[in-house]
């Protein structure tokens, strides 16, 4: 492929920046935009997979689904750039008073994940109460 051919098709990929939930307008704190929007990026994925395990119907002998929170940000710290996860992850909190402040639904799950520093409980599974096994 040519010079001229290559820069056609050259893809410049730019992360999200969620400047209506960033300060003044939001809590994400304008000093950290990329970072903030990376954790309430996460933050908002986590939810999604969190609740969609819950969701889901598992019988007797299949192996059960888990969503790695880990891999999860590891995988949107590497799409935002961000060479350190922690710099990411310090806005957990302020994403959490986010959503309260726009209404979205928290899951108790991402704060017991964070809590623990994200290691001890990496992997959230379905609550086993709510598995529909016959």
């Amino acid at each position: 492929m040519d010079e001229q051919a290559k820069r056609e098709f050259k893809i410049d990929f730019q992360p999200a920046i969620f400047r209506s939930h960033i300060e003044p307008e939001g809590r994400l704190p304008s000093s950290h935009p990329l970072e903030a929007s990376a954790a309430w990026y996460f933050c908002k994925c986590a939810h999604q997979s969190i609740e969609s395990l819950e969701a889901q119907v598992s019988y007797e002998g299949d192996t059960d689904v888990t969503v790695s929170l880990r891999s999860l940000a590891d995988n949107i710290r590497l799409q935002y750039g961000i060479d350190d996860l922690n710099e990411m992850m310090k806005f957990i909190p302020v994403c959490k008073q986010e959503a309260e402040r726009v209404g979205l639904p928290w899951n108790d799950k991402l704060d017991t994940w964070w809590q623990t520093g994200g290691s001890l409980q990496d992997e959230v599974t379905r609550d086993p109460g709510k598995l529909n096994i016959d």
